[in-house]
């Protein structure tokens, strides 16, 4: 269900998490900067350019934070907040806050 303009909540809540922190905004802004840069031609994959940036950046975003909550949980016992997690990742449109990043 949508929340606040964006996909849902899980989506809104890491993009607001993320603008609100300076170094991870700009960190993001640079990272489309470089995409943008390498990014291949078009006669060179079946993505346009802005294609491969949104899904790169997502790929990463994605990953950042996959990483992040398992680095949470390193050691533990497999637990009901690991799962809560988890689940709450799942639903994030990573797509979503990756396109919000390249129209900053």
């Amino acid at each position: 269900m949508a929340y606040q303009g964006w996909k849902n909540y899980e989506t809104w809540a890491v993009a607001l998490w993320l603008d609100n922190d300076e170094r991870s905004q700009d960190y993001l802004l640079g990272r489309v900067r470089e995409l943008r840069e390498e990014a291949p031609g078009r006669e060179e994959t079946y993505w346009t350019p802005a294609e491969y940036v949104k899904f790169r950046l997502a790929d990463e975003l994605k990953q950042d934070h996959e990483d992040a909550a398992e680095a949470l949980f390193e050691g533990q016992a497999v637990s009901v907040l690991q799962d809560l997690l988890g689940a709450a990742i799942s639903e994030v449109d990573w797509r979503e806050v990756a396109e919000h990043y390249m129209e900053i």
